[in-house]
């Protein structure tokens, strides 16, 4: 057993009770750390009662050669665009040279001579003065794992760390402004109703000037009969009902031939 932690109050074990460190959320800090700490180590949660609620399990290796080795990171970038590999956070005083590569060719290379240092530089490719990798100008090619590695002043590789590099293509998405593909909707509704709008002012137009045309003609009507010849207008549709040859037949406009005539 390490650490014991009941409540706020922590208790370590033996030699233990000077380097680990147990906080209130449950972690355990061990500093400095002895080759003899290297192991599986169990974290047991139990409830007021005394009840397990559960345990985790994790394996703390121990580097004798000082390298420290970082987990490999993905990186996504897009075409034309600029991406940057970082490092991590070390003790500058403690470096000397820093190596990027791709597929073990040789990126950019960052030298220190008496503390001070010059950025590696080229067309695309840029140390910064952190250690982390700029490139700019992305392409296709530039996909795949690049590595980085830290040496000291004898030679010796203190930081190893790969990146994996994706370069995607620009989406149309991305390149269109959504306020203006917005006023492009919102004119084209517009026009389409003040099409609309005016097809139907001409329509119902044209029909009302179709009806005042026809009720207002009129028709001459001519009788001739015994006492000669009688000219009036009629309207359309209404016969004179004084004229004694007006029958059923009668239609307007209409010309009658009386006897004799």
């Amino acid at each position: 057993q390490v650490a014991k932690m009941k409540g706020q109050p922590v208790q370590g074990y033996g030699t233990y009770s000077e380097r680990f460190h147990a906080f209130p959320n449950g972690s355990l800090s061990v500093c400095p750390m002895q080759p003899g700490d290297a192991g599986q180590y169990t974290a047991e949660v139990f409830d007021h009662a005394g009840a397990g609620l559960g345990h985790q399990k994790m394996q703390l290796e121990f580097n004798f050669s000082g390298n420290k080795t970082a987990p490999v990171q993905e990186v996504t970038g897009i075409v034309g665009g600029s991406v940057f590999l970082p490092l991590a956070a070390m003790d500058w005083n403690d470096w000397v040279q820093i190596m990027w590569k791709k597929d073990s060719l040789l990126v950019a290379e960052l030298n220190y001579s008496q503390l001070e240092s010059n950025e590696g530089k080229s067309y695309r490719s840029q140390i910064l003065s952190n250690g982390t990798l700029r490139l700019d100008l992305l392409q296709e090619s530039d996909c795949g794992r690049y590595s980085v590695e830290v040496r000291d002043r004898n030679g010796r590789i203190i930081y190893q760390r790969m990146i994996d590099v994706k370069v995607e293509q620009k989406t149309m998405a991305s390149t269109v402004n959504p306020h203006l593909m917005l006023f492009t909707i919102v004119g084209v509704h517009v026009a389409v109703f003040i099409v609309v709008l005016g097809s139907l002012i001409w329509h119902f137009g044209k029909c009302k000037h179709r009806t005042g045309s026809m009720t207002n003609l009129s028709f001459r009507h001519v009788t001739l009969g015994r006492s000669g010849y009688n000219e009036d207008h009629e309207e359309c549709g209404e016969g004179d009902m004084t004229n004694p040859y007006q029958g059923e037949y009668s239609s307007c406009p209409r010309m009658v031939l009386g006897p004799g005539g």
